[in-house]
C-alpha cells in the first residue's frame, strides 16, 4: 500500500463550524456544532460497506452547496482506514464515479468567477478524501481510480469540448500536483498518460501556434484553443489555471530522472518554450516567471544533453517582433541563470550575440532596462567586454 511523504488530514470539525451560519447567536451556533458532531460520530459507526450509496445520494442533493459538500468530504475522508482497507478496495470504482467525481462537478455548476475560492474550497476537500483513500489502497487497486479520473478528464481534449469538459483538465492536473505532493516519487508511475496529455494541453492552450500544425480542420483546431474567456471572466482564469498547473506537473515529474526520461523531456521542450509567446491570455507573466523558468531550469538540470535546446529556443524568442515578449523571454532567461550560477559560463559565446542585437537599433528604448539585466546576470566585467 502507498504511504505518502507528507500530508496532513484535514480536522472534521473545521470544516462542521464554517458551515454554520454565522448570523447565528454564538449560543445557537455552539448547539448546533454538538448536534453535528454527535451526528458526525453515529454515522461514523455504520460500516463502511453501507456509506456508499448514501454518500453518492448525498453528494448529488448538495451539488450546489460549497460548505455542505466540503462538510460531507471531511466526513467520507475519516472512513478511510487501515481497518477498512479490504472493504474500500472492493467499492474504490463506485465511490470514484459516483461519488468523488460527482462533487468535482460542481466547477461546472458554478461559473461565476467572483466564486472561485468556493470551487477551490470544495475541489481541495475532494482531493484530501481521495488521498486519504489512496492511502490505504494497494499499487494495484489504486491504478483504476486514477485511471478513471485521468479517463473522465481526458475528455476536455476531444474535438468540440464543451466548457464543462475542459474545466475538467484544470481539475485533473491540480489532482496530480496534489498526489506529488503527499506522495513524491510513489505517484510518478500513475503519471504516464499525463505527461502525454501535458504536451497536447500546451499545444492547443497555445494562442501563438500556427492552425493547421496540430489539426487540418482550423475550426476543430480552435475548438481546442481552451481559449473562450477575456481577462477576468471565469474561462480566462481556468485557461491560465490550467497551463500553470500542467507546468507545474510537468517540472515536479522532471525533478525524477528515471520517470522523465530525455524523450520525455525533449517532446516538451518545444510546447513548454512556445508558452513565452503565448502573451493572449491573462496571467502570461506569472506564468512565465516563476512557473515556466522553474520548469525549464529543472528540466535542463535532470537532463544536462538538453540544456543546449532549451536554451537556443529560449533565446530565439529574444528577436520575437512584440517588445512584450522579448522582455518576458529575457526573465525566464534571467530566472534559469540565476539557479545555474557558474554552471552557465561555457554557453556565454552564444547568449551575447542575442543581448548584444537587444542593445541596438529599433530596441533603443530598452537599453537601460536590458543593460541592468546582463548587468544582473553576467556582471560588469562582462558588460564592458561585450557592449
Amino acid at each position: 500500500m502507498l504511504r505518502k511523504s507528507k500530508f496532513r488530514f484535514h480536522d472534521p470539525d473545521p470544516a462542521v463550524i464554517t458551515s454554520l451560519d454565522k448570523s447565528l447567536p454564538i449560543s445557537q451556533i455552539s448547539t448546533i456544532q454538538q448536534r453535528l458532531e454527535l451526528i458526525q460520530a453515529a454515522l461514523l459507526k455504520l460500516e463502511v460497506r453501507l456509506i456508499g450509496e448514501h454518500f453518492a445520494k448525498a453528494i448529488t442533493h448538495l451539488c450546489g452547496e460549497e460548505k455542505s459538500l466540503v462538510a460531507a468530504f471531511s466526513l467520507l475522508q475519516r472512513y478511510f482506514d487501515q481497518n477498512n482497507r479490504i472493504v474500500i478496495s472492493k467499492m474504490r470504482n463506485s465511490l470514484v464515479s459516483d461519488v468523488f467525481i460527482r462533487g468535482l462537478e460542481y466547477r461546472a455548476k458554478e461559473r461565476n468567477v467572483e466564486n472561485l475560492q468556493r470551487i477551490e474550497n470544495v475541489e481541495r476537500s475532494v482531493f484530501a478524501a481521495l488521498l486519504a483513500m489512496a492511502e490505504v489502497l494497494t499499487e494495484n487497486t489504486l491504478r483504476s481510480v486514477v485511471n478513471a479520473l485521468v479517463t473522465w478528464a481526458e475528455l476536455g481534449l476531444k474535438p468540440y469540448a464543451t466548457r464543462e469538459e475542459r474545466g475538467r483538465l484544470v481539475i485533473v492536473f491540480m489532482f496530480a500536483n496534489s498526489f506529488y505532493e503527499s506522495f513524491n516519487s510513489l505517484a510518478l508511475p500513475y503519471f504516464g498518460q499525463l505527461i502525454e496529455m501535458s504536451v497536447k494541453v500546451l499545444h492547443f492552450s497555445n494562442a501563438t501556434v500556427t492552425p493547421g500544425v496540430f489539426c487540418l480542420d482550423f475550426f476543430a483546431y480552435r475548438s481546442l484553443l481552451l481559449l473562450f474567456g477575456k481577462k477576468d471572466t471565469m474561462d480566462g482564469k481556468e485557461a491560465d489555471s490550467l497551463i500553470t498547473q500542467v507546468i507545474d506537473f510537468v517540472g515536479n515529474c522532471a525533478r525524477h530522472p528515471e520517470f522523465f526520461t530525455e524523450d520525455r523531456a525533449t517532446s516538451l521542450i518545444g510546447p513548454l518554450t512556445d508558452e513565452i509567446v503565448n502573451s493572449k491570455l491573462a496571467g502570461h507573466e506569472k506564468r512565465c516567471v516563476p512557473h515556466l523558468a522553474d520548469t525549464l531550469y529543472r528540466v535542463s538540470d535532470t537532463h544536462p544533453n538538453v540544456f543546449q535546446i532549451v536554451l537556443d529556443k529560449i533565446l530565439l524568442k529574444t528577436r520575437n517582433g512584440r517588445a512584450k515578449i522579448r522582455y518576458r523571454a529575457l526573465l525566464v532567461v534571467e530566472a534559469i541563470f540565476d539557479k545555474a550560477g557558474d554552471g552557465i559560463a561555457p554557453h556565454l559565446p552564444m547568449v551575447m550575440p542575442f543581448l548584444s542585437e537587444l542593445l541596438e537599433g529599433e530596441f533603443e528604448k530598452f537599453l537601460t532596462f536590458y543593460h541592468q539585466l546582463c548587468k544582473n546576470l553576467f556582471g560588469n566585467f562582462l558588460i564592458e567586454q561585450y557592449f
